[in-house]
């Protein structure tokens, strides 16, 4: 967790918000990837060139005004989804911080957390189907189970095998990433 600004008092009320949290919060959140941006009173030139140094990601966390906003989201298009207005309260940003941070605890709490993860029965049944060829349909009636489950089932493996994408995930199925 980081916090980027050249406002110090902000800064400190942000952290003070974070301590909350973090003893409310089991989890470690000081080792998540979210970095806090607070570009109050700054100017369009002074911002370029903090952004240059600070390149935001997909964990960006925006305090500005609307006007920031605007550019920060054409600058950066998909990139910056978090946005909290400057002059909000302290209960709006405390509530916009914890659902981004609470997002990331959910998403860090991936199945592949702690290394590769052995692949069940089942889903080693649906993978080598998969690799046959079959569709969907067919191993939801090899398999005894309905589509959306065997949908879940490839879910489950796309993580487990750490693959991004459906695209990457037939990739592999047909030999092409190996």
């Amino acid at each position: 967790m980081e916090i980027l600004s050249e406002d110090k008092l902000y800064a400190m009320g942000i952290k003070l918000i974070l301590s909350r949290f973090m003893d409310e919060s089991s989890q470690s959140v000081s080792a998540l990837p979210v970095t806090i941006y607070i570009t109050t009173g700054v100017s369009f030139i002074n911002l370029n060139r903090w952004m240059m140094k600070h390149p935001p990601n997909n964990n960006s966390i925006f305090i500005c005004n609307v006007k920031v906003q605007e550019y920060i989201t054409r600058r950066y298009k998909g990139k910056v989804n978090h946005f909290i207005a400057e002059n909000a309260s302290v209960n709006d940003v405390e509530k916009g911080i914890k659902n981004v941070i609470s997002q990331e605890l959910r998403n860090k709490k991936d199945i592949n957390a702690n290394g590769p993860t052995q692949l069940t029965q089942k889903q080693q049944i649906i993978t080598a189907m998969m690799l046959l060829g079959y569709d969907v349909d067919l191993i939801a009636i090899y398999c005894n189970s309905t589509v959306k489950t065997i949908y879940s089932h490839r879910r489950v493996i796309m993580k487990k095998t750490r693959m991004n994408n459906i695209q990457e995930f037939y990739f592999l199925m047909k030999g092409d990433l190996l």
